[in-house]
């Protein structure tokens, strides 16, 4: 079947309507509530079908005026809403205090966390003292092992080794042994009648003296073993003292010190969390720009899952369109384009800011985005706008109505009417003159649009159709 191609020129605009009175069943619905019927009075719109065309004339290219910037505020933290200074529509700049959340929790979670780190570097200084004094147990010990050695070598040279290696009583004894052979040879002389008996007597006492030194020198060298032998087990002790009993002990403390210090560490992280969490009670603007959301009021409870607040940025502010091949290729990135502002009766200069590379898989569209200065914040976010100037070359497509384009956060939709009801339905446009758009995805030839009277509807509304 050959499709029917209409032109549309300056205004072309195919409209059904019904008479208000065609039946009172179609100007009232039912809408069921529980158990109970409530009569809804039908929304009055008009119509026209949709129909395949060809566009002609230099293009509109319907859009939208969208924030250069717009940030949600989220608290960080759950609280009660202690105060809120600001409204919509008010200019803030960055870093102004906007909100705040009541602080008592978390002023208690800042001295709870102080007090944890006063008791962590107590502790700390503490186990400091206890390393001092386990060092200086230390240098005793090392002290008296000094003193015990110098004991030992006392002892060895009072009781050690005497000139050519000999002991005080070896030497005792070798005087025993020569005082004995001297009083046998003086007896020998004696008894031949060689020596006089004073000589014998003479020889006698020098061998007695002898054997009591010898005696002497005996107990002198038991002494002095023993001596040593002390002094020695005195400086293995303390060698043991020294080296296992106080150094195990240093070790110990110095243990000790090292999970204190780590005790302070992480006290000094939970008191510098619970002071960011403090100071994270207070919600401030990250940028410059107008209040255009303010989502709770004073006393109420914050979550960061909701904005507290919305900020946008308004100058300069965007257009965003959606183009098809055959036009991408007319917009270069830096171009100015005339952007009409219906709203504003006025038609400004829009600077080519961005052209996709890419077309969307679906709609097979470019998306465009154009950027116009608004130092005095005439121009809105949600006015609607024409892009002008670029010539369309007779495009065939799906038209709709312009007057039924409804756009909101740069989505475009139309209400339907099947029976008595009104459908939304989301759309995908391209180029467009002053009365039609072309339409790429969302509608169908013969769908009945609303045209006058959508302002008014939400999705499934009841309407009766007037002209």
């Amino acid at each position: 079947m050959k499709k029917k191609w209409i032109h549309v020129g300056a205004v072309c605009l195919v409209s059904a309507s019904l008479l208000a009175g065609c039946g009172s069943a179609r100007e009232a619905g039912l809408v069921t509530a529980g158990s109970a019927a409530q009569e809804v009075k039908p929304i009055a719109v008009s119509i026209a079908e949709v129909k395949e065309g060809v566009l002609t004339g230099g293009s509109q290219l319907l859009g939208e005026i969208s924030p250069k910037v717009s940030v949600n505020v989220v608290a960080k933290l759950s609280g009660t809403l202690a105060s809120l200074s600001v409204q919509k529509g008010e200019m803030v700049k960055q870093g102004q205090v906007i909100a705040r959340l009541d602080q008592t929790d978390y002023v208690l979670g800042v001295k709870q966390a102080q007090a944890s780190l006063n008791t962590a570097q107590a502790s700390l200084a503490q186990a400091q003292a206890g390393v001092s004094a386990a060092k200086a147990s230390l240098a005793q010990a090392q002290a008296a092992v000094e003193t015990a050695t110098s004991s030992l070598n006392q002892a060895k040279s009072t009781y050690g080794i005497k000139a050519a290696g000999n002991t005080s009583y070896e030497i005792a004894q070798q005087s025993v042994a020569i005082a004995q052979a001297n009083y046998d040879r003086v007896k020998s002389l004696v008894d031949a009648g060689a020596a006089s008996k004073t000589q014998l007597e003479q020889a006698e006492s020098a061998l007695l003296q002898a054997k009591t030194l010898m005696n002497q020198s005996a107990q002198a060298d038991a002494q002095g073993k023993g001596a040593i032998n002390t002094a020695k087990t005195s400086v293995k002790q303390a060698q043991v003292s020294a080296d296992k009993t106080a150094k195990a002990a240093v070790q110990q403390a110095m243990g000790g010190e090292r999970a204190a210090r780590a005790g302070v560490q992480q006290a000094q992280v939970g008191l510098e969390k619970a002071r960011t969490a403090l100071n994270d009670t207070v919600i401030k603007a990250p940028i410059t720009g107008i209040i255009s959301f303010v989502g709770y009021e004073t006393g109420e409870l914050v979550s960061p899952q909701q904005a507290v607040a919305t900020i946008i940025n308004i100058n300069p502010v965007l257009v965003k369109i959606n183009v098809s091949e055959s036009m991408v290729v007319k917009f270069t990135k830096g171009a100015l384009m005339d952007v009409e502002i219906p709203a504003l009766g006025k038609t400004v200069k829009g600077k080519v800011t961005y052209r996709g590379i890419e077309a969307d898989r679906q709609s097979k569209m470019f998306p465009i985005e154009l950027e116009i200065p608004n130092p005095d914040g005439v121009i809105l976010p949600g006015m609607k706008v024409n892009v002008l100037g670029v010539s369309m070359n007779n495009q065939k497509g799906l038209l709709v109505p312009a007057d039924a384009i409804i756009e909101k956060d740069g989505k475009k939709s139309v209400y339907i009417v099947e029976g008595t009801r009104a459908i939304k339905r989301a759309i995908v446009t391209a180029e467009g003159n002053s009365t039609h758009v072309l339409v790429v995805s969302g509608l169908k030839s013969g769908d009945k649009v609303v045209v006058k009277g959508q302002s008014q509807l939400k999705d499934q509304a009841q309407v009766r159709i007037v002209q």
